[in-house]
């Protein structure tokens, strides 16, 4: 993304017609470099947004779990596993795509109120101990 902001900030430098002083152009370049600057600082500023905002994400989506050292561990909190466990229990319908949508929180939401928990529609510990026994 950030060549192509290159590439496009230059051929406005470039295209940028007739100028009639060196001074007036060497402004215009200067005004131009600002915006390339400033648009590349803000290409790697949405670039790590994105990362943050895609790491974990999908089929392989986990929430870590505070067990005692003891303890079996159960099946990984995925989404996956997550609406395959709702679609067991009854509550969720639809595809099971790794993605915790409007329709996977509905679900959340409906499993919590009909098992006495909390219905905020996020699967803490709680929830999740609730609905792993029905993976």
């Amino acid at each position: 993304m950030r060549r192509h902001v290159l590439m496009g900030a230059l051929f406005v430098i470039f295209s940028a017609g007739c100028v009639t002083s060196q001074g007036s152009r060497d402004v215009k370049i200067q005004e131009l470099q600002n915006r390339v600057n400033y648009l590349e600082l803000e290409t790697q500023r949405k670039d790590k947004e994105i990362e943050r905002l895609t790491a974990g994400s999908g089929k392989g989506e986990y929430v870590t779990l505070d067990l005692n050292e003891d303890a079996k561990a159960p099946p990984q909190m995925t989404v996956v596993n997550i609406q395959t466990a709702l679609n067991n229990a009854g509550f969720y319908e639809g595809a099971i795509d790794g993605k915790m949508g409007p329709n996977t929180k509905r679900a959340v939401r409906d499993f919590q109120r009909a098992n006495g928990l909390e219905p905020d529609g996020v699967v803490g510990s709680r929830t999740w101990n609730v609905l792993v026994k029905h993976l």
